[in-house]
C-alpha cells in the first residue's frame, strides 16, 4: 500500500470570523512601522464644531480615550486589535481623541491607525462600496488591492466574493499588495501565523479566502516565504481543496497561483509540497521534482520527487534520474509487500528505474517487478517498485535496460504470453 494511505492529516477548526468593526479597521493599514511609511492616506474630513466634539468627548473619559488611543501603537498584535474593537464599539465619541492622535508626529504607527480609525468612524461608506462591488458597479474609486488582484485573477462574480472575503479577514495583506515586497513578506507571514493560532489554539476552521490571501503576496516574484507560511497553506488547503477544485470559476485562476508557490517551495517543507502537488494535479511538481534531486539527501523526499517526475515530467527529465539508478539505499516504504513469504526490497535506485520505465511508458512487469503498480495520482506505487531476494539478476537487468534509454536506445517491448 503506498505512502497515498497516509495522506490524512488531522486539522479541527471552524471558520475564521471577527467583527467587522476591527477587521476592516486594518483594511489598507499595516502591522509595521514599515507599512506606516509607505502608504498614504487621503485627508479625513471630520466635524470640526467645538461644542459638537465637546457633546462626543463627554461619553468616555479623557483618560480611558487616551489609553485607547495609546493602545494603538501597542507592540503586540493582540492589543492593538483589542483597542481597535473597543475603538469601533464606542463609535462617535472617539472622533476628537482619534483627530488628535491622527495630527500628532510623536508615533507613526498610532498615528497611522488613528487617521484609518477616523476614516472608518466618519465614512460609513465601506458596506455601500462592498455592495456595489459585488453588484458589478465599479463607479466609484476601487477597492484597495482590487486593481493588483483583477490583474492576476480576472473579474467574475466568484473572484469578487472571494476578495471581499480576503479583504475582511486579511486586511493588511490586501493592503500590502499595493505596497513593497518588505510589506509583502510581513504580511504573508503574519497571515500565516494567524491562521496557524486560529486553528490549533482557537479551533477556528480555515476557509478558502485564508488560503488565497496567503497566495496572493506570490504575485511578487521576490517575495521570501516561511516554513510557517507553507505550513498554514498546507493545512488550508488540505481542508479546502476538494471544493474549490469544483469550482470552474475559481479554480484555473487559483492553481496559477499554485504552481508559483510550488516553484519556491521550501526544503524542509518539500515533501508535502511534492506529495500534495500530485493529489492536486499541479504540474509545476514535475520541475521542482527535478530540482529537487539536487537539494537534498532525504530518501523520503527524493522518492517523492522521483514520482513527481514521472508523473509530470519528460523523457528528457529522465536523465536527471540516471545519478540514483545503482542507489542501494531502502526506500521509505509503509509496508512490506509479501510475495510468497518473501518480502520485496525496495531501494531507491529501484524507485529511479521505475521512474525513467514510466517516462518511457514501459511496463513495470517488463524490467522484472512482478508487484510494479502505475498510480493515477503518484505514477506508481513505491512499495510495490522492488525485487525479491532471489531477483539480482532482474535488477541488474532493469538498471542496464534504464541507462541503454538514456543513452538513446528506445525500449524493446516484450511478447505478451
Amino acid at each position: 500500500m503506498d505512502r497515498s494511505i497516509r495522506l490524512a492529516r488531522k486539522v479541527t477548526a471552524v471558520r475564521v470570523l471577527g467583527t467587522f468593526g476591527s477587521i476592516f479597521l486594518f483594511c489598507g493599514f499595516f502591522a509595521s512601522t514599515t507599512f506606516a511609511q509607505g502608504t498614504p492616506f487621503a485627508p479625513v474630513e471630520v466635524a470640526d464644531a467645538n461644542d459638537a466634539e465637546q457633546v462626543l468627548a463627554g461619553a468616555i473619559s479623557q483618560g480611558d480615550a487616551e489609553r485607547l488611543v495609546d493602545q494603538l501603537g501597542a507592540a503586540t498584535f493582540a492589543e492593538r486589535e483589542r483597542a481597535v474593537g473597543k475603538i469601533l464599539e464606542i463609535g462617535m465619541p472617539m472622533v476628537p481623541f482619534l483627530r488628535d492622535a491622527a495630527q500628532s508626529q510623536a508615533d507613526p504607527e498610532r498615528q497611522l491607525r488613528a487617521r484609518a480609525a477616523l476614516t472608518q468612524l466618519t465614512s460609513g461608506n465601506f458596506e455601500t462600496q462592498v455592495a456595489n462591488f459585488l453588484s458589478g458597479n465599479d463607479s466609484g474609486p476601487p477597492l484597495e488591492g482590487w486593481p493588483m488582484v483583477e490583474a492576476t485573477l480576472g473579474d467574475n462574480p466568484a473572484i469578487r466574493q472571494l476578495f471581499i472575503e480576503i479583504l475582511r479577514a486579511h486586511p493588511e495583506l490586501v493592503a500590502s499588495l499595493e505596497g513593497t515586497t518588505r510589506d509583502r513578506t510581513v504580511a504573508i507571514d503574519q497571515a500565516g501565523q494567524l491562521i496557524q493560532t486560529n486553528m490549533f489554539q482557537k479551533q477556528q476552521f480555515p476557509t478558502l479566502a485564508d488560503g488565497v490571501a496567503l497566495l496572493l503576496p506570490l504575485m511578487d516574484p521576490a517575495v521570501s516565504v516561511s516554513g510557517n507560511y507553507e505550513s498554514a497553506l498546507i493545512n488550508v488547503l488540505q481542508k479546502q481543496m476538494a471544493s474549490l477544485r469544483r469550482d470552474a470559476s475559481l479554480w484555473p485562476p487559483v492553481s496559477m497561483l499554485l504552481d508559483q508557490w510550488v516553484r519556491r517551495s521550501r526544503i524542509e517543507n518539500r515533501n508535502d509540497v511534492l506529495w500534495y502537488s500530485m493529489q492536486w494535479d499541479l504540474a509545476a511538481a514535475g520541475a521542482l521534482g527535478v530540482r529537487t534531486l539536487n537539494e537534498t539527501t532525504d530518501v523520503e523526499t527524493l522518492q517523492t520527487a522521483m514520482q513527481a517526475i514521472a508523473r509530470f515530467g519528460t523523457i528528457q527529465d529522465a536523465k536527471s534520474l540516471a545519478m540514483f539508478i545503482e542507489n542501494d539505499q531502502p526506500a521509505a516504504t509503509r509496508m512490506p509487500v509479501i510475495v510468497d513469504k518473501e518480502s520485496l526490497r525496495v531501494t531507491l535506485g529501484d524507485v529511479a528505474v521505475a521512474a525513467i520505465a514510466v517516462l518511457y511508458k514501459v511496463p513495470l512487469q517488463d524490467i522484472g517487478m512482478t508487484q510494479g503498480e502505475l498510480h493515477a495520482k503518484v505514477a506508481f506505487l513505491v512499495d510495490n517498485a522492488g525485487y525479491l531476494p532471489n531477483q539480482s539478476a532482474d535488477r541488474v537487468d532493469a538498471q542496464n535496460s534504464a541507462r541503454s534509454w538514456l543513452s538513446g536506445e528506445p525500449p524493446k517491448a516484450k511478447p505478451r504470453s
